[in-house]
């Protein structure tokens, strides 16, 4: 229950498919999940990202994780390939994350209540005071456009 403050998953509005039985775990994500109608009705809100925060509560350090997905979360047995990007949060803002910023803050829209929307928002904040993402050896440096809202 505690982790439901926590959570928020976007999804393109009316994709949800309902399970036909009752589900203690699906009530307590009721509250989790925010649908996304996409402004041009013409496109899907269609991304496979997880935004994380960690915060070191001993000597107030931040990291963020962003984990990009290839496929749904279905119950199918397709292959997913996911890459998995982490820096630490800074004093300078790093205009490399904007277009992943402008998503975050965009779904923050759709949130509901208030104090669930404004803690998305500071995670847009630690976003952009995020230091550059570790891309492995062989890129130099990667970015998430956003082509919405």
């Amino acid at each position: 229950r505690r982790t439901g403050k926590k959570l928020s998953v976007f999804c393109n509005a009316g994709c949800i498919k309902v399970p036909k039985s009752e589900s203690r775990l699906f009530a307590l994500m009721e509250d989790c999940i925010h649908e996304v109608r996409m402004p041009n009705f013409k496109y899907n809100f269609h991304p496979k990202i997880w935004v994380v925060q960690y915060r070191n509560t001993v000597d107030n350090r931040n990291l963020m994780k962003v984990i990009v997905m290839s496929r749904n979360l279905t119950f199918d047995q397709s292959m997913d390939i996911a890459v998995t990007l982490e820096a630490e949060t800074t004093e300078i803002c790093n205009q490399a994350h904007q277009g992943l910023a402008d998503m975050i803050a965009f779904v923050a829209k759709k949130t509901t209540p208030k104090k669930k929307r404004d803690k998305i928002l500071g995670l847009v904040d630690s976003i952009m005071h995020a230091g550059a993402f570790d891309c492995g050896s062989d890129f130099e440096s990667c970015g998430i456009p956003f082509f919405g809202g």
